[in-house]
């Protein structure tokens, strides 16, 4: 190899080095769009077997992907007018598919993560995904199955705390985050 080769291959090596430090310290890589993202807590039901527990997550999972709260955030004030919605030809079928949710099957926090160009936009996205979910999906389910939830109320059956709690919105970056 030539000595001109050699600068080359060092100087791809340093810059994948560098990128994978900052990735481990949780910084935003060259090779990586911006992203936001938003954490959510799961209280699962206390007396619960793991299958039960599972089932529950899952269904969580399941729901903040769902078109009800992808259409209800959507439509939250000023989201439909960020730049990264406007360019979608369907923004909901695009949101629905560009979330991201996970857990670990041992862990009761949940993910709600976003990619794209605008960080800002990202974040009020992740938040506005995030609160249609705790908000509005929470009361449309209690709503729906208000009988239900009585009865197993006043047997004991389930308590009326909160069952997710918002642990951390995502933050929208300093200047914009262009």
């Amino acid at each position: 190899m030539t000595n001109r080769s050699n600068t080359r291959v060092y100087r791809l090596v340093c810059i994948v080095i560098m990128a994978g430090l900052l990735s481990a310290a949780g910084c935003s890589s060259p090779f990586r769009p911006p992203e936001a993202a938003a954490w959510l807590r799961f209280h699962p039901d206390p007396g619960a077997d793991p299958a039960a527990r599972d089932a529950q997550r899952a269904t969580m999972l399941a729901m903040i992907k769902s078109p009800f709260v992808v259409a209800l955030a959507l439509r939250r004030p000023g989201i439909a007018d960020l730049q990264t919605v406007k360019e979608q030809k369907d923004p909901a079928a695009w949101l629905s598919r560009a979330l991201e949710v996970d857990t670990r099957s041992d862990s009761d926090v949940v993910q709600i993560r976003l990619q794209g160009r605008r960080s800002a936009d990202l974040a009020m996205i992740v938040n506005a995904v995030a609160e249609s979910y705790l908000e509005d999906a929470t009361k449309k389910f209690l709503l729906e199955n208000r009988a239900i939830v009585d009865v197993l109320q006043a047997s004991s059956a389930i308590d009326s705390s909160p069952r997710v709690t918002l642990l951390e919105r995502a933050r929208v970056p300093a200047g914009g985050g262009r």
